[in-house]
Order: C-alpha cells, then structure tokens, then sequence
C-alpha cells in the first residue's frame, strides 16, 4: 500500500539529491562566505551582509515532491479513515528517528558551515581568535 502513496525508490533519490545539495552547494558556499567575513576587519557586519545569500541558499534546497504528493491525496481521501491511513504512513516513512540520524550525519557539511558561519554573524570571537592566532 505504501508503494501507492508514496514512491520510496523517488523519494529516498529526492533525499540523497537534498543531501548532495545542502553539502555541495549550500555547505560550501557559505563556508567560503565565512571565510571572506573572516578576512575584513568586523567579519559580523560582513556576515549579515551575506545572510541574505545564505538564507537563499537553504530555501532554494530542492523539495521533496513525492511526499508532497503524498500529502496532496489526504485532500481527496473520501472518508477520515483513508486520511489517517495516508498520514500515518506518510508520517512514517518521513519521521524515522534512524533516518533523521543519517541525514544529520550525511549532511555534516552543511552542518558545519552553518555552525561556523552562525558563530562568525553571533560575534563570537573564538573563530576570530583561531583564524588570527
């Protein structure tokens, strides 16, 4: 029944191409954008100048379509029965606690960059004092 709903083989590439994308692009961008707020003077007025980068970055992720046509049938489930078949194994195939792990994991990146250049437009000095010794 799950196969009808919800494509796994589709999703589970919709996924590895959201991973290669938040790593490959987004991660990368936005850790050469922390290290060029690095090399000005006052790197925070830098890093908000380039949140607006970032933050288009992460929106521009691509989406998952099959879950959202998952979701698109719950609209047309004829009685709640059908609806709560829908959404409970929608939410299962989307809310596995393994999978979350992996794609933190998978995404570490991204996670990375975000922490670096989240810390650079906090002010926090720490990065500052390891880049500049």
């Amino acid at each position: 029944m799950m196969n009808e709903l919800v494509d796994i083989r589709k999703y589970k590439q919709e996924l590895q191409n959201g991973k290669m994308y938040l790593n490959s692009i987004a991660g990368l961008a936005t850790f050469s954008l922390s290290l060029v707020c690095l090399s000005f003077d006052n790197p925070q007025k830098v890093a908000m100048l380039c949140l607006p980068i970032v933050i288009g970055l992460i929106i521009s992720m691509p989406r998952l379509a099959s879950v959202y046509q998952g979701k698109q049938l719950i609209k047309f489930a004829e009685n709640q029965n059908d609806k709560k078949l829908i959404e409970e194994q929608i939410y299962r195939l989307t809310n596995n606690v393994e999978s979350k792990r992996k794609f933190i994991l998978d995404g570490a990146v991204f996670f990375y960059s975000i922490g670096i250049y989240g810390s650079i437009l906090m002010g926090s000095n720490i990065i500052i004092h390891l880049v500049n010794g």
